[in-house]
């Protein structure tokens, strides 16, 4: 049995990012998480492709001679800082996210 099935999860309504009835809900649940503590404010920082739309590893960059970085495609990346959010998760729910993913 499929997971959707099990869950009863059917495919009866396209929805759009861009519906108001999508806004409504996601704001609502996003209220939600947050009244509750379990979404904060966080920032994240490292090299940047602009062109490439993505953060890049240090590993996965090539030093140029001049000091400069680049991604494996050629293109530049500069390094910067962005406000996001995050769900903060709990000494006990790491654990049992650990447990998860070491489970065979």
């Amino acid at each position: 049995m499929s997971l959707f099935k099990a869950a009863s999860i059917d495919y009866d309504r396209f929805i759009r990012t861009t519906d108001d009835s999508h806004k409504v809900a996601v704001r609502h649940y996003w209220s939600l998480l947050h009244g509750k503590g379990h979404i904060i404010e966080g920032s994240h920082s490292g090299f940047y492709s602009v062109n490439e739309e993505s953060f890049i590893a240090e590993k996965d960059l090539i030093k140029g001679d001049n000091g400069d970085y680049k991604t494996e495609t050629g293109e530049t990346v500069e390094v910067i800082q962005e406000k996001n959010y995050v769900f903060e998760i709990s000494h006990e729910m790491r654990e049992q996210i650990k447990q998860w993913v070491m489970r065979p």
